[in-house]
């Protein structure tokens, strides 16, 4: 081969792996080792949806241990 085809030729291998790093880089949803990765923009995209209601997901227990610790202090008061 020539000089000039082989410079062109490197030239292009070159830029053809620029181009495949920079497309690779490119963020989307991929899986990998069984993990599913975000995609690059995740940070950015719009919340979807909340659920009405209390922000913890054990509410009705707590309040429940609540009642029975205030009922076990009344029930006691006189032993404290």
């Amino acid at each position: 081969m020539s000089k000039k085809i082989m410079q062109r030729f490197v030239f292009f291998a070159v830029i053809g792996c620029a181009m495949v790093t920079c497309l690779g880089s490119v963020g989307c949803q991929t899986t990998r080792n069984g993990q599913t990765l975000p995609a690059s923009t995740y940070l950015k995209d719009d919340v979807q949806f909340f659920s009405a209601g209390s922000e913890s997901p054990l509410s009705q227990e707590t309040q429940q241990m609540e009642r029975q610790e205030a009922e076990y202090i009344k029930a006691n008061q006189s032993r404290f």
